[in-house]
């Protein structure tokens, strides 16, 4: 759904060249149509697709630690349980804005994996 109010949003604007980063890739391969979507989402699927027709688009696969901003919205609006839009940066809550400045200051950020020591 996230992606469908982010098409419709490029589509209110007038966008034409349109890059839509997800975290999800099993989400990107069902908007390039690689794989089938599940029935549940097929009509989501459909619409961002028609949405997105007559634009320059491309969707690509981004780690959730290079979309912190967009994963720190995501959890906002489900810990506050609201939905909107922000306009301005003063909008945004502290945290988004920390982590724009993070990003701005070109701070970089680490994915760590820890395996587990067979000994």
């Amino acid at each position: 759904m996230a992606i469908q109010l982010a098409a419709e949003i490029c589509v209110h604007k007038g966008f034409t060249n349109v890059v839509i980063e997800t975290d999800s890739t099993i989400a990107r391969l069902i908007m390039i149509q690689e794989v089938s979507a599940p029935w549940a989402v097929d009509t989501i699927v459909r619409k961002i697709i028609t949405l997105l027709r007559d634009k320059k688009m491309r969707f690509s696969h981004v780690y959730r630690e290079g979309n912190a901003v967009a994963d720190s919205l995501a959890n906002y609006a489900i810990d506050e349980e609201i939905s909107g839009t922000f306009e301005e940066f003063h909008q945004l809550p502290a945290q988004a804005r920390k982590l724009i400045n993070v990003d701005k200051a070109q701070i970089p950020s680490f994915r760590v994996r820890v395996h587990p020591w067979r000994f």
